[in-house]
């Protein structure tokens, strides 16, 4: 019978240690994931709007799109990049 209180004890202590990881620890803890994976986009994009020619090269060899101008396809891609934030920034607001 005492076995059976402190299994009982042990299986309470663990579901409060549960529902508390779920209410609080688990929003924390996807925060955290979305700002790491974040941060690796914010700096890939750095990278690439640090200097232009550092873009047109990545079009170049690591793209390699075969049929237009890697020059015309950075200044597209520098464009977009700069169109899609303000427009993220405008639909956030909302």
């Amino acid at each position: 019978m005492n076995f059976l209180k402190s299994y009982n004890c042990l299986i309470e202590i663990y579901n409060k240690q549960i529902s508390f990881f779920k209410n609080y620890l688990s929003d924390l803890l996807l925060l955290s994931i979305r700002v790491w994976i974040g941060l690796i986009f914010l700096k890939a994009s750095l990278v690439k709007i640090a200097d232009f020619d550092t873009q047109i090269i990545l079009f170049t060899y690591e793209y390699a799109i075969p049929f237009f101008s890697p020059t015309l396809m950075a200044f597209l891609a520098y464009i977009s990049r700069k169109l899609f934030f303000f427009i993220s920034l405008t639909i956030s607001r909302y």
